[in-house]
């Protein structure tokens, strides 16, 4: 897998950002893998948006790295 810099990550998380300030935001998420999903539950922490009371988040692949 290829490693994103601090950069890409934060441009990530601030389309997540925008996307979940939409006014018919999603109640759910479903991510391809870990490193997604923890860019959703930044942006959430960053929104003040409560999980799984107002968004549930699953992630379909589990990466080592984010285990430890």
């Amino acid at each position: 897998m290829k490693k994103l810099t601090l950069k890409q990550i934060t441009n990530k998380i601030k389309k997540i950002i925008k996307y979940l300030k939409r006014p018919n935001r999603p109640t759910a998420i479903i991510c391809i893998n870990d490193i997604m999903s923890y860019n959703v539950l930044e942006a959430c922490k960053i929104l003040k948006i409560k999980i799984p009371d107002q968004l549930a988040v699953r992630s379909e692949e589990h990466t080592s790295e984010l285990q430890s």
